[in-house]
């Protein structure tokens, strides 16, 4: 009867050690996801901040073009400023979809493709073509109602935390 009694604590004892590693490993990979979307969320202000920064300059061009003082080489939207380093090293690993889920990860991906230097050399190319056209004010009105949507789909990502047990994030009521 002992040797029965024993061998059932050992195995209690055994699964016990299992679940408390199990629920450590849990918290600590959950305090590593925090963190990993604490920096892409303070990624994303820095380049919602140079979008910003890019209307403002957009705006200064229109004054310009309405006052007739533009050259051709004014005519450019710049957008190497954006930053997309914190994020690609997560693509790299493998957690950016698991960390942002589905929608914000399709959402940020079009953010990245929209604002990215190649994409500023498409659209300066358009907006000097336009401009030859007498429609360089609507083209640029057009570029930042596109970026304006694309900019305001993601900014509820910036107050979004992890979930506890599950994959995803949990909005705050007012974003949703």
């Amino acid at each position: 009867m002992f040797a029965l009694s024993n061998a059932f604590w050992v195995f209690v004892g055994i699964v016990a050690g299992a679940f408390i590693q199990f629920l450590l490993s849990k918290i600590q990979a959950r305090s590593q996801f925090s963190a990993i979307l604490d920096v892409m969320k303070t990624e994303l202000a820095l380049n919602i901040d140079e979008y910003e920064n890019l209307k403002l300059r957009l705006a200064g061009l229109k004054t310009r073009i309405g006052a007739g003082q533009v050259t051709d080489s004014a005519l450019y939207i710049p957008m190497e400023g954006f930053d997309y380093s914190a994020t690609l090293a997560q693509i790299r690993f493998g957690n950016f979809h698991y960390i942002l889920g589905k929608d914000y990860s399709q959402r940020s991906l079009e953010f990245m493709r929209y604002f990215s230097t190649g994409n500023g050399h498409i659209k300066s190319h358009i907006l000097k073509d336009q401009h030859a056209k007498d429609r360089s004010l609507d083209f640029i009105d057009h570029f930042l109602r596109e970026a304006d949507d694309i900019v305001d789909n993601l900014r509820p990502l910036l107050n979004a935390r992890r979930q506890f047990w599950k994959s995803g994030l949990v909005m705050q009521e007012k974003d949703i």
